[in-house]
């Protein structure tokens, strides 16, 4: 009887054992759901700050293009002095933009890359909670008649012995 009632215990000890990684597995993959939401708000974040640089870099082009231009016009040395600050002002916001841009787009290519990681690595979790879950369908009918059958069977041994030395 001890034995039979070992042998129920481990079936279901396998079973358990089994609805816990699964559990476990879903918290995982909530969390790393969660954590990969916040990489790409992260990432969305730098590609609007990309863009917002980008059209600063126009901005001071153009300025700086407009400048050169009314160079011809200039009529004396002020005019020339304020004009040529202009253009080195719109250069060098020009140039700093474009250092930001591309530290900032180099930012984006790493949180893309983490993202790509980590969308593999929830997809391997994923396929390994729906591979348990099938498992755990396919085995717990077995279990199921297993664990009956080992009931029966403990039931004759009970009837076979006597009340008082059961």
């Amino acid at each position: 009887i001890q034995r039979i009632d070992l042998e129920i215990k481990a079936v279901e000890d396998e079973e358990r054992r089994l609805v816990n990684t699964m559990q476990e597995l879903s918290l995982e993959i909530k969390a790393a759901t969660a954590a990969l939401a916040v990489i790409e708000a992260d990432s969305e974040a730098l590609k609007t700050q990309i863009k917002e640089l980008g059209e600063k870099i126009t901005e001071s082009t153009e300025r700086a293009s407009k400048d050169e231009k009314r160079l011809n016009s200039v009529k004396n040395d002020r005019e020339l002095n304020a004009l040529t600050k202009e253009i080195n002002g719109a250069n060098k916001s020009k140039k700093q933009g474009e250092q930001d841009k591309n530290a900032l787009q180099a930012k984006c290519d790493e949180k893309q890359a983490l993202i790509s990681t980590r969308l593999e690595a929830l997809k391997s979790r994923e396929e390994e909670l729906k591979r348990l879950s099938g498992e755990l369908e396919a085995n717990r009918g077995g279990w199921k008649e297993s664990i009956e059958a080992k009931l029966r069977s403990k039931d004759e041994i009970k009837s076979a012995v006597a009340p008082e030395i059961l």
